[in-house]
């Protein structure tokens, strides 16, 4: 009889971690892992951005192996990674610089979505008023329920089974004929004519970010609505563009 395997620590954030401290917490606690850095001058100066696989085979949900001759050897099933990373224009010019072509080759970049938001200097006023939203206090609730979800589910990882999202019949149609004017877009002429390596991830961003807004808005089915594709495309095309003009 297969013992149960004992539970999982949660812990979802990192920051300024090395790939083997990074593979040992999907090991040893919950498969999801973030990446977060407000100044992440230290990641792409650091260790593990010359492991793009490692970061790759996780955004891609491929197993991870690790093989070691002295201390344990352990697989991870289904990894989950996302990166939130913050940085200076110096210094990701220069991570450019010394490993945007190999990054760029192996598709490191094109599983990003990339922003350079206009400087708000010299408009930055301080005030005594609070402003927040509706929205953002929407926003913020909704996280704290998921993240709760999160470490409520993190010990019984283990026995899980995934849940498959698929398009509606409607939303399917429209992401295939996005898909095919994303590859269009790669002719001569067109917007991704020289980010080749760049579209081919958009249509897969754009199914990923759909998954996301359905999870998030907590709907119950497992089929993503043509209005929620939409306004991944519209997410995903913004994105694209800025990565163009980058």
């Amino acid at each position: 009889r297969q013992e149960p395997k004992p539970p999982r620590k949660t812990r979802i954030i990192y920051n300024d971690v090395t790939s083997a401290a990074l593979l040992h917490g999907l090991h040893k606690n919950t498969r999801s892992a973030a990446l977060s850095e407000d100044e992440a001058a230290r990641f792409f100066s650091g260790q593990l951005s010359e492991d793009a696989s490692l970061i790759n085979k996780g955004w891609d949900g491929s197993r991870l192996t690790v093989d070691r001759r002295t201390t344990e050897s352990f697989s991870i099933e289904a990894p989950r990674i996302t990166l939130n990373l913050m940085v200076q224009p110096a210094a990701f010019e220069k991570f450019m610089e010394r490993k945007g072509e190999d990054a760029r080759g192996v598709g490191f970049i094109a599983r990003w979505l990339v922003c350079h938001p206009l400087s708000t200097q010299g408009t930055r006023f301080i005030s005594n008023e609070i402003s927040e939203t509706s929205g953002s206090r929407k926003f913020s609730s909704r996280i704290s329920e998921l993240l709760e979800q999160q470490a409520a589910i993190g010990a019984l990882e283990n026995n899980l089974s995934e849940i498959t999202l698929t398009f509606s019949p409607e939303a399917e149609r429209e992401w295939i004929n996005v898909a095919n004017q994303i590859e269009s877009a790669i002719q001569p002429g067109g917007l991704f004519c020289s980010a080749h390596d760049y579209a081919s991830k958009v249509a897969e961003n754009i199914a990923r970010i759909a998954g996301v807004f359905h999870a998030f808005s907590g709907h119950t089915n497992t089929q993503i609505s043509y209005e929620t594709l939409n306004a991944a495309v519209s997410v995903a095309q913004w994105y694209a563009t800025e990565f163009v003009r980058l």
